[in-house]
């Protein structure tokens, strides 16, 4: 069984030494953070330019004299850490448990699976994406989880079931209150064209997560935003790796973790992080790669030891024309392998087998063709795809468009919901599967208008550029019961998370 553990270190001495550096070139790195954000404004400050003037003209001044003389403590605390810290490193990761007395300890025949890109990134990379406020929206999101567990299961500790997204719209003066999830909201199941039959498969658009099992998470970039989502999302969720990386010149030049954490109800026997070796451009100042973890399920009826394997990956961003995907997904594949190999046990049943991560690609655009019949998708099922190349119908994509993100019409999840569920607007406020070369050029590109100025519709690929994927070994699982797009987070991040329940074989026996 993994130990919990509240470092990756191996004794006190290197824990306590790492949190010396750790504030010791925090202040360095605050003030150059608040520096380059007074040059990044969102859409919404944009509109009032003349409240921007004090941030050009006087806190930009005095944050670029303040990361200036703070730049010694930078210079030891990173000297201090590379000398003194890192050889003590004995894992890439935070196991961090928080055993309730309610936790579960049972066997189901189904699970629920979620993954959701929350870009907690630096708040200057954030600005970038439109988004604010990353400590807040950290809480705020872990909040958010535990308050759904919360009204279906009643069992999560410190939740009382009320939306705090009126908290953010208080720090943001973009949203205006408007943030109140409403209890018990009817999901919406996405209709097959006239002429279509429907999938069997229970597909719909939700307004808050369901019962969820396992959470996988990318972009925890941010060290004490992260800290701040797990505080929250441990009132639900008792098992948690986060804080996720290597740590060397070749992996992230000693800059950023991977982003990944994994929320658990069901305690970890095993994990193990690989980073890519090939990443590229901004890429490289992040210790990206796979998370695999086996996790412990129960017992069944004749004392078998029931165990998944829940794996959560992220791949390279804007690649641009170099096939950088295929070397990740082929690292993927033999990881996944080689962890099975290893930690595969005689006697035990295996009741899934699941990935989960943003791909940084979709099924459909020309531009990631290399991508679609890659032999990942040959062992693991994408419940999405009809083939290589083209999704279902009802999928829709979950990569935002950046520029309307403050859109007072998608100012709630209920008003999202309406949104994506309209052609016109999902092409709006979603990026379209017709990417050619996936580059950063194309992270402010509107859709396409005609003379009168009406969008111009795409039925096959408008709004439905699908980056985030829950994937399932072919022959663990039986059927997949329900798959759902969720737009609970719709001011928290720039992404659609999505949700999928998995009714297994075995461990129903």
């Amino acid at each position: 069984m993994l130990h919990q553990s509240q470092s990756p270190f191996s004794n006190r001495f290197a824990q306590f030494l790492d949190w010396v550096c750790f504030y010791m070139y925090r202040p360095w790195y605050l003030l150059l953070d608040e520096f380059l954000c007074c040059f990044v404004p969102t859409t919404q400050e944009l509109k009032t330019p003349w409240r921007r003037l004090p941030h050009l003209f006087i806190i930009a001044p005095l944050t670029l004299l303040g990361t200036i003389a703070t730049l010694p403590l930078l210079v030891i605390s990173f000297s201090l850490w590379f000398l003194l810290v890192q050889p003590f490193i004995v894992q890439p990761f935070i196991y961090s448990c928080s055993i309730r007395k309610e936790t579960v300890s049972y066997l189901k025949d189904q699970y629920t699976f979620v993954t959701a890109n929350v870009c907690l990134l630096p708040n200057c990379v954030g600005r970038m994406n439109n988004l604010t406020h990353n400590t807040l929206r950290g809480s705020e999101m872990g909040r958010e989880f535990a308050r759904t567990g919360a009204k279906v299961s009643g069992d999560c500790d410190g939740c009382d079931g009320t939306s705090h997204l009126t908290q953010l719209s208080k720090a943001n003066t973009t949203i205006k209150n408007n943030g109140h999830v409403q209890n018990g909201a009817a999901p919406v199941r996405i209709p097959a064209a006239k002429g279509k039959e429907e999938d069997p498969i229970d597909h719909a658009i939700l307004t808050e997560f369901p019962a969820s099992d396992f959470v996988c998470f990318q972009e925890t970039f941010d060290r004490q935003s992260s800290k701040r989502l797990v505080e929250e999302l441990h009132k639900c969720y008792s098992y948690i790796i986060y804080d996720v990386g290597v740590h060397s010149l070749h992996s992230n030049f000693y800059t950023y973790n991977s982003g990944l954490a994994i929320a658990s109800k069901y305690p970890i026997m095993h994990a193990e992080f690989d980073y890519f070796q090939d990443s590229k451009m901004q890429c490289r100042l992040s210790s990206k790669g796979v998370l695999i973890t086996k996790i412990l399920l129960g017992q069944n009826s004749t004392g078998q030891d029931v165990v998944g394997y829940l794996t959560n990956t992220h791949l390279q961003a804007y690649p641009g024309k170099d096939k950088t995907h295929l070397k990740q997904l082929d690292c993927l594949v033999q990881w996944l392998e080689e962890f099975r190999s290893k930690k595969d046990s005689f006697g035990e049943v295996v009741a899934f087998d699941v990935v989960c991560g943003d791909f940084n690609f979709d099924n459909m655009s020309p531009g990631h063709h290399y991508c679609w019949e890659h032999p990942l998708f040959d062992k693991y099922v994408d419940i999405c795809r009809v083939k290589p190349g083209l999704d279902k119908e009802w999928v829709l994509g979950t990569d935002r468009r950046h520029i309307p993100m403050w859109d007072p019409r998608i100012g709630t999840p209920e008003k999202f919901k309406s949104a994506l569920e309209d052609p016109a607007l999902r092409q709006y406020y979603v990026f379209d599967a017709d990417i050619e070369v996936s580059s950063l050029d194309y992270a402010g590109v509107m859709p396409e208008r005609d003379e009168h100025g009406d969008i111009i519709l795409k039925p096959t690929v408008g709004g439905k550029r699908r980056l985030d994927y829950i994937l399932f070994r072919r022959g663990s699982i039986q059927n997949v019961t329900r798959l759902n797009f969720v737009t609970q987070l719709v001011l928290l991040t720039d992404h659609i998370p999505v949700s999928m329940t998995l009714r297994t074989i075995k461990a129903a026996k």
